[in-house]
């Protein structure tokens, strides 16, 4: 159930995780430099190990809001950049890595300290509202990701999975789906849904819905041929109203017309 409401494939996740942290040198400068109150309480660490463990998590709680699951995922610029301003190597960073419990215990104080929110469900329903307009937009799901992302740096929640999010994101397109559709239906006379809801009725004690009826192809010319063609013109001759303006977004207009 879970699954059949991730939006994106493991490819498509780590290539999103590789362009949000791909950044430029003024991007360097402007998201991972250490302040020197961050720096008096790096430096509380006794090893190097330790100091760039803490400081590189630290940045990258501010900046893009998460840790990769996978530390080994962070690129060597950002330690390389990281660790110049504290005077360690990135080679201190592998070895910090080998500790695993280091790695949660620094977490744990660095979120007590600088006061950052582990994400939990009841930011759901302020996640769904954040994305009501971009889905009812229908922006793509990429877009609605990073707004998410930004949203919960913004507060300092820290980010959860990104498949976690997938979800938020599925809700809230179904939400604005059933929200489009019955703007929809309410400008339809009633004897034009009737005429819809037919469409999926056996045709004639065939196995055949009107709908299949209507879909099969014609095939060389001939006088049955033309006869075929006439009675679907007529059947579809029911389906006479059309709405001068539809009250949903274009993209959204646009989805449905494919």
């Amino acid at each position: 159930y879970k699954r059949q409401r991730e939006l994106l494939n493991l490819v498509q996740r780590e290539e999103y995780l590789n362009n949000l942290l791909d950044l430029s040198e003024y991007e360097l400068a402007a998201y991972y430099t250490i302040n020197p109150l961050d720096k008096r309480i790096i430096f509380e660490r006794r090893t190097d190990r330790a100091r760039i463990g803490y400081a590189v998590q630290l940045c990258l709680l501010r900046y893009p809001g998460f840790v990769p699951s996978n530390p080994k995922d962070i690129p060597l610029e950002i330690i390389e950049f990281i660790g110049e301003q504290i005077d360690v190597s990135p080679n201190e960073f592998l070895r910090f890595l080998e500790r695993p419990t280091s790695l949660r215990e620094h977490r744990q104080e660095i979120k007590e300290r600088f006061q950052f929110t582990s994400y939990s469900k009841q930011y759901d329903i302020k996640l769904l509202q954040h994305l009501e307009k971009s889905a009812e937009e229908n922006q793509s799901t990429l877009n609605m990701l990073t707004l998410l992302i930004n949203y919960l740096r913004d507060k300092k929640i820290i980010v959860p999975a990104f498949s976690y999010l997938e979800t938020i994101i599925w809700q809230a397109k179904f939400e604005s789906d059933q929200m489009a559709q019955q703007k929809l239906l309410s400008l339809i006379p009633s004897d034009q849904i009737e005429a819809i809801n037919a469409l999926l009725e056996l045709r004639n004690q065939s196995n055949l819905s009107n709908l299949g009826w209507l879909k099969i192809p014609t095939k060389q010319a001939s006088a049955n041929t033309f006869k075929l063609i006439d009675e679907k013109i007529m059947y579809l001759n029911q389906f006479s109203y059309v709405a001068e303006q539809l009250p949903i977004s274009i993209l959204k207009q646009k989805e449905y017309y494919r």
